[in-house]
C-alpha cells in the first residue's frame, strides 16, 4: 500500500527487504538530496507494508550499514572486498557520499642490489639512474661491475638480466630511450641500441663540436621522436641530432643559462637551465617562448597529464597551465631531484630518502610517504605499471592498486 508512516513522527519504522529497522526521522533525512531524504520528508508518499511500515526492496542486512553511515558519518565496511562492492551500490542505489578510490602501496620487491663482490679497492659502484624502455627496466651504473663487466643492467619484467659492456672505461651518465630506441650515455660516449639490444651506433666524437674532451663531455640525452637531443658541458646550447648520430639537425641556443636537463612536453623539446630557465621549442626547433622556474638549477622536466611539471634546486616543483601562461600548482618536496607520473600522481624523491606522492591539485597524499631506505633517491620510473625507485645500491619496485580507504 502508498501513504506515510505517522506522518511527521520523529521516529519511522522501516521493513527492508524482509529485516526490521527502526531510525530518528533526522536520521533518515540528514541528506536531504539523497533518495532517503526524498523519501521521508514528507512530501511524497511511500510504499508500506500490512504493519505500516515503510517499505523498501532492498538488502536489510546491508541497511544497518547505511544507519551506521547516517548516524556517525563514516563508513564501516566488512574485509570482503565482494561485500564492499555491494555496499557502494547500495550507497550509490540511495545517493549516498562513497569515498573515491585512492592509491595504496601493495608490496614492494628488490630487483637489483649491488653486492660485495661487484666491489674492489679502489671504489664502490653506485646506480645513477634508471629509465623504462619498452618492457625493460635500463639501470646506468656509474662505474662497471667487477663480477661481469656491466656498466648498465636491462631487467626483464620475466625477472631476466641483460648485460649492456662498458666502452673503454665509460661511466654511464644517463639512461634513456622510446619505442625502438635505447641510448645509453657515458662520460665518453653516446650508444644507441635497438629493441633487441644489437648496438646500432657509438659516438666517441661527434662531427663539428669542438675537439675540447671537457666541452664535449655529454651530459644528458632525450629522445624526442626520432630525433636525439644532447647537452654538453659548460655550453649554452642543445644538439639536436637524427636517430643515427650522424648527422646534427640543428643547434639551439639556450639562453641566458647553461642547459643541465631535457624533457618532452606535447611534441614540444623543453629545456631547463643551471638558473631556473626553461625554454620552449617547437617542431622546427625555432624558440616557442621562454619561463622561469625560481633561480635554481632545474633537476627533472616531465608531463603531467598535459601539463608542464619541473622541478628546481630549489625544492619546488611548479606546474604551468597547458598554455603555459602561469604556475598553476607549487609542490615542496625536500631535495627533489627526479620525478614521475604513477596512476594520475606525481611522485617525487631525492635528497631527503622520502617518496612524496601529490594529487593534480597539487595536495600531498600523506598516506602515501615512502621510506626507501637509506641512501638519496637517484631515480623514479614507472615500469609496466609499477614504480621503480633506485637509490645507490639497489632498484626497488612498489606495487599500487586503487581502493577505497575508509
Amino acid at each position: 500500500m502508498d501513504g506515510q508512516p505517522t506522518p511527521g513522527a520523529a521516529i519511522v519504522k522501516l521493513n527492508v527487504g524482509g529485516i526490521q529497522h527502526t531510525a530518528a526521522r533526522s536520521t533518515l533525512t540528514k541528506y536531504s538530496d539523497s533518495m532517503l531524504g526524498a523519501m521521508f520528508s514528507g512530501k511524497f508518499g511511500v510504499t508500506t507494508d500490512d504493519e505500516g511500515r515503510a517499505f523498501i526492496d532492498r538488502d536489510g542486512k546491508l541497511f544497518d550499514h547505511v544507519l551506521s553511515f547516517l548516524r556517525n558519518g563514516q563508513w564501516l565496511v566488512p574485509s570482503e572486498p565482494v561485500l564492499v562492492e555491494r555496499l557502494r551500490l547500495e550507497a550509490e542505489f540511495f545517493g549516498l557520499p562513497w569515498p573515491e578510490p585512492t592509491l595504496v602501496l601493495a608490496s614492494v620487491r628488490l630487483v637489483l642490489q649491488i653486492q660485495p663482490e661487484d666491489y674492489d679497492d679502489d671504489r664502490s659502484p653506485d646506480i645513477l639512474n634508471i629509465a623504462a624502455w619498452n618492457s625493460f627496466l635500463v639501470v646506468g651504473i656509474d662505474r662497471p661491475l667487477v663480477s661481469n663487466g656491466a656498466y648498465a643492467m636491462v631487467l626483464g619484467q620475466d625477472g631476466s638480466k641483460h648485460v649492456l659492456y662498458e666502452v673503454d672505461g665509460s661511466t654511464v651518465m644517463a639512461v634513456n630511450g622510446c619505442s625502438d630506441r635505447l641510448i645509453v650515455l657515458t662520460n665518453l660516449h653516446v650508444q644507441v641500441f635497438n629493441d633487441r639490444l644489437e648496438e646500432l651506433a657509438c659516438v666517441e666524437a661527434i662531427p663539428g663540436w669542438d675537439d675540447n674532451p671537457i666541452v664535449d663531455r655529454v651530459i644528458y640525452a632525450e629522445m624526442w621522436g626520432p630525433r636525439v637531443c644532447l647537452l654538453t658541458e659548460f655550453t649554452t646550447t642543445v644538439h639536436v641530432w637524427n636517430a643515427e648520430l650522424d648527422e646534427c639537425l640543428r643547434v639551439c641556443n639556450h639562453q641566458p643559462d647553461t642547459p643541465r636537463c631535457l624533457g618532452v612536453w606535447n611534441n614540444f623539446l623543453i629545456s631547463g637551465g643551471s638558473d631556473g630557465g626553461v625554454c620552449v621549442w617547437n617542431a622546427d626547433l625555432s624558440q616557442r617562448t621562454q619561463l622561469q622556474a625560481g633561480s635554481a638549477e632545474v633537476k627533472c622536466i616531465r608531463d603531467w597529464s598535459g601539463r608542464l611539471c619541473v622541478a628546481s634546486g630549489d625544492s619546488v616543483v611548479r606546474v604551468w597551465d597547458r598554455e603555459l601562461t602561469a604556475v598553476t600548482v607549487f609542490m615542496f618536496s625536500p631535495g627533489v631531484t627526479c620525478f614521475a607520473v604513477w596512476n594520475d600522481l606525481l611522485v617525487t624523491g631525492g635528497g631527503d630518502k622520502q617518496l612524496r606522492f601529490w594529487s593534480a591539485s597539487g595536495e600531498l597524499r600523506h598516506g602515501l610517504t615512502a621510506d626507501v631506505g637509506d641512501a638519496c633517491v637517484d631515480g623514479i620510473a614507472v615500469w609496466n605499471g609499477r614504480l621503480a625507485v633506485a637509490n645507490k645500491k639497489k632498484v626497488q619496485v612498489f606495487d599500487g592498486s586503487k581502493r577505497v580507504q575508509f
